[in-house]
This record gives C-alpha cells, sequence and structure tokens, in this order.
C-alpha cells in the first residue's frame, strides 16, 4: 500500500516525545519547539538529534 504525503505527516505528528526531566508527554508547539506541559521543560531545534 503506498502511503500519501498527508498520511506521512500525520503518522510523525503521532510520535509521543516523553520529557527527559519528568517522562510526561511533551506538546508540540511549533515545528522544532516542544514544552511539556507537566513541568515546563522546553525542547528546541538544538535538541532534536538526542530527543526526536
Amino acid at each position: 500500500m503506498l502511503r500519501t504525503k498527508t498520511s506521512l505527516l500525520e503518522s510523525e505528528s503521532k510520535e509521543v516525545i516523553e520529557c527527559p526531566r519528568c517522562g510526561f508527554e511533551m506538546k508540540n508547539m511549533t515545528t522544532c519547539h516542544m514544552i511539556c506541559s507537566n513541568c515546563g521543560a522546553h525542547l528546541d531545534c538544538s535538541d532534536k538529534s538526542f530527543y526526536w
């Protein structure tokens, strides 16, 4: 089965990134900026190769 560009993007957006500080699920704010709604930790583009 062929995957469309839309379905590929949808599957990528459902990837769960765990907060390195507290283990809670991080929320995607922008393309390269995530925040933990539990403890407030931030991840950005400079952290990308380490966490996602």
